[in-house]
């Protein structure tokens, strides 16, 4: 992220520098915003008090609603233990359950079987 300060802030790459930060620390805890089923907006409708069939929203899952962060979020089918470069690998994510993309391996390892 470059340098912001009260002058030159670009609320949209703030937020998204935010909303990155969340999901590295907590992205599969409660976002605190939910989505609407009937209408796909997102908002807070736990907290307004509306009544309308809605969905809440982890910290992935509220990058996937807005479009951002797709390259890194979607799974990309990799394993790392199976990976030739598990012992070397020094990936964020390594491991995780739901571990989403591996950028190393899409580009050396996607054609090959034993991945």
């Amino acid at each position: 992220m470059r340098g912001f300060n009260k002058d030159n802030i670009d609320w949209k790459e703030f937020a998204s520098y935010l909303l990155w930060c969340h999901i590295v620390d907590h992205k599969n805890e409660y976002s605190g915003l939910d989505v609407s089923k009937e209408t796909k907006t997102i908002d807070s409708f736990s907290i307004m008090g509306r009544f309308v069939p809605h969905k809440h929203l982890s910290w992935k899952e509220l990058a996937l609603e807005l479009g951002l962060f797709e390259e890194h979020l979607t799974p990309d089918g990799h394993d790392c233990t199976k990976c030739p470069d598990e012992k070397t690998c020094h990936a964020y994510f390594k491991y995780d359950k739901d571990q989403e993309r591996c950028s190393g391996w899409k580009e050396e390892y996607n054609n090959k079987p034993e991945c």
